[in-house]
C-alpha cells in the first residue's frame, strides 16, 4: 500500500520522484523544472518536504516506496541502476543510511556497491544484523 503522503503521484512520478533524490539527491530535483509546470511544482513540493525528514526514517521509506512501485509495475528497476550512481546519490550520508540501502539490494549489486564505497565508510558500516534487530523502529 502506498504511502499517504505519495498519494497523489502515480508510479511514474513516484519513481522519478524516489530515483532523482535517490541519485542525485537534492540537486537531482533540478531535473523537475524540464517537466509540465504543474508536475514540477508537484514534485519539488514532494522532494523539499522529503529532505525533511531524518535520513533514518526517510530512506527505508522512499526505498519501500520505490520498490513497491517497481512491484506494481513488474519491473526489476533497482538491478538496473548502475552501481557508481548508487555510490555518488550516498554520498554524505552516514553508515548508518548507507546499510540501510545496502540492505534493499540484490546481493551482486551490493558486493558492487561496496566495492565502490570509500574505505573509511565501509569501515564504518554496521552489521545487518545490528540493523535487522533496529529496522521496525526506524521504518515507523
Amino acid at each position: 500500500m502506498q504511502h499517504p503522503y505519495f498519494a497523489q503521484l502515480d508510479d511514474q512520478h513516484l519513481t522519478l520522484l524516489l530515483v532523482t533524490l535517490t541519485v542525485g539527491a537534492q540537486d537531482g530535483a533540478e531535473l523537475f523544472r524540464f517537466l509540465p509546470p504543474d508536475m514540477a511544482t508537484s514534485l519539488q513540493e514532494k522532494a523539499t518536504g522529503l529532505q525533511q525528514v531524518p535520513a533514518e526514517v526517510r530512506v527505508p521509506l522512499m526505498m519501500r516506496e520505490l520498490e513497491a512501485a517497481i512491484e506494481r509495475n513488474g519491473h526489476r528497476g533497482l538491478e538496473r541502476l548502475d552501481p557508481s550512481w548508487i555510490v555518488h546519490g550516498l554520498k554524505g550520508e552516514s553508515p548508518r543510511t548507507v546499510a540501510a540501502i545496502l540492505l534493499h539490494l540484490a546481493p551482486p549489486q551490493v558486493r558492487s556497491v561496496l566495492r565502490r564505497l570509500p574505505p573509511a565508510v565501509r569501515e564504518q558500516l554496521p552489521a545487518k544484523s545490528e540493523l535487522s534487530r533496529s529496522a521496525p523502529a526506524l521504518l515507523r
